[in-house]
């Protein structure tokens, strides 16, 4: 892109995305879902005040929402990464409809009861969860790389902007009609979600290879996060910040019932407050991460905790109004600068995962957080509930500090490297396993060290990428000869290995291969291996090695 045009883009702001068509339309609807999920929240807040005087139950709303996230999420973002996401987006938000439809036909019979309530929410709460991987990682799908910083702020603005309107919206229609009223709206307000992915014309990727199944896929999800360390921190980070946070959520229904002495539209416009600053705060992101100095992130989340105490005290809607739009501002900087961290930072086979296993460990924050907090204000107070959620956010953001920075994440550019399967001399199926996989390097003495250093970073990315059981071992017989050791569960597992490279990674590969092999090359093997017992031949068994016919060149 020339500089003119870069120019441009840089001045057309935070809504250049949505010149994209594609994008625009399914950021459209998502305002539409988002104020669906946000009115069944309030609906079902109010009733459960309706059904029960207990603190502990109302908060539990909150968290029968966002459980789903917690235990789904890296199911949900393998389900992703392993199948068309236009189709699963559609599934899902098929299933958040009918869920909601149920809910109202509950509420109308006149069957509802405090559990029930909490175990539709929870239904809810799954299809969402389903939905969300594969809405958040198409976006790549739907606009440039260049604009994919500001597509993922876009879609933290369309739930802010929900939020600004959604609950204060719910409260005016549980207040005029009822919470069945509610529930019925979301049944609509789902319906253009399901329309723009139905007209988006999404080109399905053709891999070489077969999906992963969906336990072998979170199994490799789980395995990128945990050796990826800047992601690693990122999601900590956005669980104990979460988790500290949640009060505000949770506890809101009862600020305004009790510090407040008002009704569902008090409720309401206490959230419209709140998610108006949070509209703020992500059109005005950059600008506000720039006045909050060099650690942008934790100094919002110091800030937020700051607010949070503050609204214990705050005695009137005019007291509590701005402190709610300063607190939604700062708090969803910093939530959204973790949640473009992961999804710019994540490489392509695995963004969906990644991008789950963060609205996991979120949503977890907030479903704990909202426990911990209702169940404070059952033995102590309301106000001993805020207060100590703000001194814990508190002490999280000096934690944060200790951590890597989202600015750590490397970014993980593509190398679309994609070799030719290796030569082999045996009948292989995708399933056969397990493999591994020796690499000799050849070492100068003088190097050994620098050696050593470099094989810490090439186990990272071979445990990152898929590889189990990592091994480096030296030859005793010729101190110059290093084998190197990695094994994959299946064939296929081994391939996807190959191709999962990025184009740092395979830079540094390169690096190793120049200096230690022979002719910029290292001498591998591969190995099928057979532990004693596992194969069994009959005398008239023949050992082929021809390559069966689906795997055949």
């Amino acid at each position: 892109m020339n500089e003119e045009a870069d120019g441009a883009r840089k001045d057309s702001g935070a809504f250049q995305p949505l010149v994209h068509r594609n994008f625009r339309e399914i950021w459209l609807a998502s305002l539409m879902s988002n104020l669906a999920l946000l009115i069944t929240g309030v609906g079902a807040a109010w009733a459960m005040t309706l059904l029960t005087d207990s603190a502990q139950m109302v908060a539990l709303v909150q968290s029968a929402l966002m459980l789903p996230f917690l235990f789904l999420a890296m199911p949900a973002g393998a389900i992703a990464d392993s199948y068309d996401r236009r189709r699963v987006a559609i599934l899902a938000m098929g299933g958040a409809a009918l869920s909601n439809l149920l809910l109202l036909g509950v509420a109308l019979s006149g069957l509802l009861t405090p559990w029930l309530l909490l175990a539709l929410c929870f239904l809810v709460g799954i299809f969402n969860t389903m939905f969300t991987p594969s809405w958040q990682s198409a976006v790549s799908e739907q606009v440039p790389s260049e604009d994919l910083p500001r597509a993922v702020a876009l879609n933290a603005i369309s739930f802010n902007i929900a939020r600004s309107f959604g609950p204060a919206l719910g409260g005016v229609i549980v207040a005029a009609i009822g919470a069945a009223a509610a529930f019925a709206a979301s049944v609509l307000l789902y319906v253009p979600m399901i329309a723009a992915f139905l007209r988006w014309k999404r080109v399905p990727d053709t891999p070489r290879l077969p999906p992963e199944r969906v336990g072998g896929a979170i199994v490799s999800g789980i395995q990128y996060i945990g050796h990826s360390g800047a992601m690693r921190a990122v999601i900590v980070r956005s669980f104990l910040y979460c988790a500290g946070a949640s009060s505000v959520a949770g506890l809101l229904p009862l600020i305004s019932k009790l510090h407040l002495q008002g009704g569902p539209l008090v409720f309401g416009l206490l959230l419209a407050c709140y998610g108006g600053g949070a509209v703020i705060g992500g059109v005005f992101l950059q600008r506000l991460r720039s006045m909050l100095g060099h650690s942008p992130t934790e100094n919002g989340v110091a800030l937020t905790a700051a607010a949070m105490i503050a609204l214990a005290f705050a005695g009137s809607l005019w007291v509590a109004a701005p402190i709610l739009i300063f607190l939604g501002a700062v708090w969803t900087q910093a939530l959204t600068a973790l949640n473009v961290a992961v999804q710019t930072g994540a490489p392509r086979w695995v963004s969906g995962r990644a991008l789950a296993g963060f609205q996991a460990t979120a949503a977890g924050g907030f479903a704990l957080g909202s426990w911990v907090w209702g169940y404070v204000v059952e033995e102590s107070s309301l106000t001993a509930a805020m207060i100590a959620s703000g001194v814990a956010l508190m002490a999280f953001s000096i934690a944060g500090r200790l951590m890597k920075s989202p600015k750590d994440i490397p970014n993980p550019a593509a190398a679309r490297y994609d070799p030719a399967d290796p030569e082999i001399d045996l009948a292989l199926t995708g399933r056969s396993g397990p493999i591994a996989i020796q690499v000799v390097h050849m070492v100068p003495e003088e190097d050994a060290r620098g050696f050593y250093d470099l094989m810490l970073e090439i186990r990272r990315i071979r445990r990152r990428n898929g590889a189990s059981a990592w091994s480096l071992a030296r030859d005793i017989a010729d101190a110059r000869r290093w084998i190197e050791r990695f094994h994959c569960p299946t064939w296929h597992d081994y391939l996807r290995h190959r191709t999962r490279l990025t184009a740092e990674e395979l830079g540094l590969l390169s690096v190793i291969a120049e200096r230690y092999g022979e002719n910029g090359q290292l001498r591998m093997t591969r190995l099928l291996e057979r532990p004693v017992g596992s194969v069994r031949w009959q005398a008239d068994t023949p050992d082929r090695g021809e390559l069966p016919a689906t795997l055949a060149p």
